[in-house]
């Protein structure tokens, strides 16, 4: 379903207009928001940070590449990754610790800063790139603001048991081995045949039969 979402937006979606006309100064951007826990956070903010969402960082595309900006207590980095922008969300969404939102924009509104925005952090780098900005300083009330706004959750792929994947190889192992012991069964008997009913009542020694 996710996927079917993400190729009619970036295969169909032109930006228009209230009139309905096309805006040719709008400009369609896609972005995935990368929820996760962090180490870094310590007391007393980490009280006012959630499980799972004491973190968030935007993947974006640029040239080809997916770049991933990212601000921590310290410092901002901008990470590369060689990947379509879709094939690197839809790995982020593996990570059990990762929650992943996907929001299309167009850039055809005009910008505001809100409390969200004011003070550094990774929220507010967030906002700033996608030019979305809300009253929302957390990770996990910028994340409900984002589902609110049109945001989609990429969905994780359900895990495959490894231990029925074992078990199929396993039986289809065996399946091979019983199908090579019967082919050499019926090649064997096939020449019985060939030789006669002296081989065919022979001993498995040295074939000695009757007459």
């Amino acid at each position: 379903m996710f996927s079917k979402i993400v190729k009619l937006l970036t295969t169909k979606h032109t930006p228009t207009l209230p009139t309905g006309e096309v805006d040719d100064n709008a400009i369609f951007f896609e972005y995935y928001i990368v929820f996760e826990d962090s180490a870094e956070i310590g007391y007393p903010w980490r009280w006012f940070t959630r499980k799972g969402f004491r973190h968030c960082s935007i993947f974006m595309a640029f040239e080809g590449i997916t770049i991933n900006i990212n601000q921590s207590l310290f410092n901002i980095r901008i990470y590369s990754h060689y990947l379509n922008i879709h094939e690197a969300g839809d790995i982020l969404a593996q990570n059990p610790n990762n929650t992943v939102i996907y929001k299309p924009v167009i850039s055809n509104t005009t910008y505001q800063n809100k409390i969200g925005t004011v003070i550094p952090t990774c929220v507010s780098l967030c906002q700033r790139i996608t030019g979305l900005t809300y009253h929302a300083c957390t990770p996990y009330s910028y994340y409900k603001k984002l589902l609110k706004d049109g945001g989609i959750i990429v969905a994780k792929k359900p895990k495959q048991d490894k231990r029925l994947a074992n078990l199929q190889l396993q039986q289809a192992a065996e399946a091979r081995h019983r199908e090579a012991l019967a082919l050499e069964a019926q090649k064997d008997l096939n020449k019985r045949r060939r030789l006669g009913r002296r081989s065919l009542l022979g001993t498995a020694g040295d074939e000695l039969g009757v007459m």
